[in-house]
């Protein structure tokens, strides 16, 4: 796992990202996704590990940067499991 900053520059602050996936792995479950949920959450995550700042990845997805923050903050407590729907 590594953490690389985030920028957040709405706040004026950095984020953490886990990596908590390689982007073959990430790229694998784009392909596999059925859920327009997981799909939207995931191309968020690749935008990211692309080097996209969270407001250009939160504008791409179509999601607020609020949700945006939060589904960071769950992806790095607990990875997918924490950021898919049940």
């Amino acid at each position: 796992m590594r953490l690389e900053p985030l920028d957040l520059s709405m706040v004026g602050r950095e984020k953490e990202l886990v990596r908590h996936l390689s982007e073959d792995e990430l790229e694998r479950l784009l392909t596999e996704a059925d859920e327009i949920k997981v799909y939207k959450r995931l191309v968020f995550l690749k935008l990211l590990y692309g080097g996209a700042t969270l407001a250009e990845a939160a504008d791409d997805v179509g999601v607020s940067e609020g949700t945006a923050s939060n589904w960071v903050e769950r992806w790095n407590q607990g990875g997918l499991g924490k950021l898919t729907p049940n």
